[in-house]
Parts: C-alpha cells; structure tokens; sequence
C-alpha cells in the first residue's frame, strides 16, 4: 500500500505485479531462498510524505510480498506426505502388498510338491496363475515405482532396495530348487544339502524382511 502523495513514475520487478489504487501487490508462490524478489522503482513523494524513514518504505514492500504469497498461494493438488505423493505411496503399498501374497503363496505351493500334497499337474496350473497376476503386477509397478523415485532421492532408494531385494529372492529361489534337484538325483549328501538351503534360508529372510521395512515406512506416512 503506498501513502498519500505517491507518484508511481516506473517500476521494473523481477516477479508480476499488479497496481490497484494505492495498492502494488507483487505475485510471488511460491518463494524460496533461490527466489529473484528484486526490484527497481521511480516515483514521486510529496515533501510531507518526502520525510517517511527508509525503514518505513522496507516495512510495507515486505508487508506487500507477504500478502501476494497468501492471497496467490495456489490450491494444494495431490496431498504430499513425508515428501512424497500419497496417492503413489498408497498404489505402491498395494501392489507389492499382492506381490507379497503371490510370493508365500508359491512358497506354500513348492512345499506342498515336495511334501507330495499337490500333484505337479495341479502345482503347474496354479503356478501358471500366480506367474500371470505376477506378471500384471510387474506392468502396473513400473510407472508407479517411476513416479515415486522422482519424488525425491530418498524414495528412490527406497525402491532401489526393494528392487536388488527382489532380485536376490528371485536368485535365492533357483538356487534353492537347484540344490533340491541334486539332492533327489543322489549327487549331494543330505548334511550338505540342508546346510546350503539353511544358508539360503536365511538370505530369504533378510530380503524380505528389507522389503517389508520399506513398505512399512510408506505406509507410515501416509496414516
């Protein structure tokens, strides 16, 4: 808001303006510390108003630039949480929360082959619907573990550590049905055996107990 007797001769501004009656109301949102508020203004005073201390002048620019942040803030559109979009935390929880799911479920499924409570044409028919939906899943995870590393570095590695522990579950698995198959072949001993699959057992563990932290984190900061 400018006094009376001010003349407004020039103004050159960094950020728009608009000048409304006795009103200059800079439009600044959002502003940061990289924001460019500088400005360069001509005007006239009438020698009563001539006499207003420097201070003064500062005072209402500054009371000017707080009102332009607060009356053009712009409207909130997707909630951030933590830092990140609510919306993709919450797809992501979900989908790995599924893959989750088919993954004991296959577990469930080796075990039940082996123990001979499933015959193979059956284990292979389920195994084929698991592996489809996995599939499914994997498509729909991919733009969704995009937008969620971009949210920021530390969200990216978050999905980076999911992902390497996937991929060693995923290792961890073949390997397991490897030494299985040597085993019933006769071409390794039984000590052997069990303590090569104790040992993969436990890299098992570790994997997804590192998945699980993540996801349990997301899902966190959304509540």
């Amino acid at each position: 808001m400018t006094p009376s007797g001010f003349r407004l001769n020039s103004l050159t501004s960094a950020v728009p303006y608009t000048v409304s009656g006795n009103q200059i109301l800079f439009q600044v949102s959002p502003v940061t510390p990289l924001s460019n508020l500088s400005l360069s203004m001509n005007y006239g005073l009438s020698p009563f108003w001539a006499s207003l201390p420097p201070l003064a002048w500062t005072i209402l620019l500054e009371l000017a630039v707080v009102f332009a942040v607060l009356v053009f803030q712009p409207s909130a559109g997707t909630v951030l949480v933590g830092g990140g979009p609510s919306d993709t935390m919450r797809k992501y929880i979900d989908l790995n929360d599924e893959k989750s799911t088919l993954r004991q479920e296959a577990d469930r499924m080796e075990e039940d082959l082996s123990r001979g409570a499933v015959n193979r044409h059956e284990y292979k028919r389920r195994r084929r619907l698991a592996d489809i939906r996995m599939a499914e899943i994997e498509r729909s995870l991919g733009p969704v573990k995009g937008q969620l590393s971009g949210s920021g570095a530390r969200y990216q590695d978050m999905v980076r550590r999911v992902e390497r522990a996937e991929a060693d579950l995923q290792a961890v698995r073949v390997n397991i049905a490897d030494l299985r198959n040597q085993y019933r072949s006769g071409k390794m001993e039984k000590q052997l055996y069990e303590s090569l699959t104790s040992d993969l057992e436990r890299r098992k563990i570790r994997n997804r107990q590192t998945i699980d932290t993540v996801i349990i984190t997301l899902r966190e900061e959304i509540r």
